[in-house]
């Protein structure tokens, strides 16, 4: 099961460059680091990025690719592992018990002894 992380504004991303003909400086096979400056109606996100130099530049209309979604191949983003992990931990677990194994609660109490301990002597 993949994982699906809602990108917001402020959010880190690795920005993946596959070469050099875009005219970013880059260390080919290494991502750059960027930070999510606007979600787009698209899907699509504007960001600022730091080059292979830490020279800050922008780009728009960004793909943000989650966790199984196949890379296209050119420009886009994704989110570190790190995060994957963690929003992997903060993903409600999904157990199905067959309802005759749930075990039935066990009666109420008799109602005299908890409506005396709600009247108030003066």
């Amino acid at each position: 099961m993949s994982t699906k992380i809602t990108p917001t504004v402020g959010r880190v991303v690795l920005f993946m460059v596959p070469s050099t003909s875009s005219g970013i400086r880059i260390r080919l096979g290494q991502p750059l680091a960027a930070m999510i400056a606007a979600v787009n109606d698209d899907g699509t996100i504007n960001i600022g990025y730091l080059d292979a130099l830490g020279i800050h530049s922008h780009r728009e209309n960004v793909p943000l690719m989650q966790e199984g979604d196949t890379e296209p191949s050119g420009d886009y983003c994704k989110w570190m592992e790190y995060q994957l992990g963690q929003a992997k931990k903060e993903a409600p677990a999904i157990n199905v018990v067959p309802p005759e194994s749930v075990p039935t609660p066990p009666a109420a109490p008799a109602t005299k002894a908890v409506a005396k301990s709600v009247v108030k002597k003066k």
